[in-house]
């Protein structure tokens, strides 16, 4: 009987540190996220527009909105050492998801994209609302985590994952050093600028966009739409005042050229 006491006090044991911590050891928690980039479009609208008449007998409309959705997740690994189980866990502001509550030594995350700090909840058929627009755009986004053990102990980890904003539309500066996809092609802008884009004419047979330089007149570059080769480019004058404090024409090779290339995932928010 001595062989099977032992191999069940040695599964109980493995059990234990597993689930509940091993006894003495410092609570520490640690994050991985993959993949590491995140596309995604602006959030929708989720509302009801009622139609009645008020006072006077005029027909009116009122709109309530219940949040704001279609932001993709990203899964989001826990492993948590030491302290003393049961533990719980707040990933990104949220302590459980669409499937389950974050709890356990180890699990998954499935975490959104935007920011969560603007509140959200989850429902039944669009999965995580947002209370409010939360106006997603390209760059790093730091996922935050903290566990907390039976004895009230916590520990904190982060991780970050790369967001692309897909289709920005006209009415989005891109930012610099971040990486947009549009028309289904990934684009950075260079450092040191910001840029916004504009479909512009139909004089080339499958149309043109516009990428302008802001704070500099006139300096853009035009690509065909569908290609996203280069048609056209044009710069300040020489003597154009703040022309020369960036190499626009430099830039703009930057620009181009980053055409398809994926954003530095060695880097972070860190």
């Amino acid at each position: 009987m001595r062989p099977l006491v032992a191999a069940f006090m040695a599964g109980l044991a493995l059990a234990f540190a597993a689930g509940c911590g091993v006894v003495g050891e410092q609570l520490s928690l640690s994050l991985s996220v993959s993949p590491l980039l995140c596309e995604t479009e602006r959030a929708k609208r989720s509302g009801v527009v009622e139609s009645y008449k008020d006072e006077d007998g005029e027909w009116v409309e009122r709109e309530t909105v219940f949040g704001w959705y279609g932001i993709p997740s990203v899964p989001v690994d826990w492993r948590v050492s030491g302290g003393q189980g049961p533990y719980t866990l707040m990933i990104d502001g949220e302590s459980a998801d669409e499937r389950h509550a974050y709890e356990g030594a180890v699990g998954t995350a499935l975490v959104g994209c935007a920011d969560s700090s603007v509140g959200t909840s989850f429902w039944e058929h669009e999965g995580r609302l947002y209370d409010v627009d939360p106006r997603v755009d390209s760059g790093w986004k730091t996922i935050q985590a903290v566990v907390t053990d039976a004895n009230g102990d916590t520990a904190k980890a982060t991780v970050d994952v790369y967001v692309v904003l897909v289709n920005p539309g006209s009415d989005r500066v891109l930012r610099g050093g971040q990486t947009y996809r549009i028309y289904g092609r990934l684009i950075t802008v260079p450092d040191g600028i910001d840029m916004w884009c504009c479909e512009a004419g139909t004089d080339h047979p499958r149309g043109v966009l516009s990428f302008f330089i802001e704070g500099y007149s006139p300096a853009y570059v035009v690509l065909d739409r569908v290609t996203l080769e280069e048609i056209e480019r044009r710069l300040p004058a020489a003597d154009t005042q703040h022309a020369d404090v960036v190499d626009l024409d430099a830039k703009l090779d930057e620009f181009v050229d980053s055409i398809d290339q994926l954003p530095d995932l060695d880097a972070s928010a860190q």
